[in-house]
């Protein structure tokens, strides 16, 4: 996270921890923010590893949403999977084919076309 010194808000060393737990509601697939606060309150490793010594010390529940609407608005959540893909392939080219199998609801035969109605011929 860059770092701005001297600017009016939220300080550097909380935003830090909050783009740290912006990676781990996705990383632990925690659906709602809500749910990473609790866990953030009750977990005291989770909450040390992404930057909150003390429970005091975390954010509000806006908080984390600005924050969090704005990491997501950034180039941030590709970084950490453009840096694993970097380790893991390097520079290999991956040729792949994806396919879809989804299936599709659809008629065996077409539908009868409706035959127009019989006139008299005089």
């Amino acid at each position: 996270m860059p770092r701005f010194s001297g600017l009016i808000g939220c300080p550097a060393s909380e935003r830090a921890a909050l783009a740290q737990a912006f990676v781990a509601k996705a990383g632990l697939n925690f659906p709602t923010t809500i749910m990473l606060i609790e866990i953030l309150g009750a977990d005291k490793t989770l909450r040390h590893r992404c930057g909150w010594q003390r429970l005091g010390e975390l954010p509000s529940e806006a908080t984390f949403l600005r924050a969090f609407a704005g990491f997501a608005k950034s180039p941030l959540p590709s970084r950490p999977h453009e840096g694993l893909i970097k380790a893991t392939y390097g520079d290999l080219l991956i040729c792949h084919i994806s396919r879809d199998c989804t299936a599709i609801e659809a008629r065996e035969k077409p539908a009868a076309k409706p035959k127009p109605p019989l006139t008299a011929k005089f």
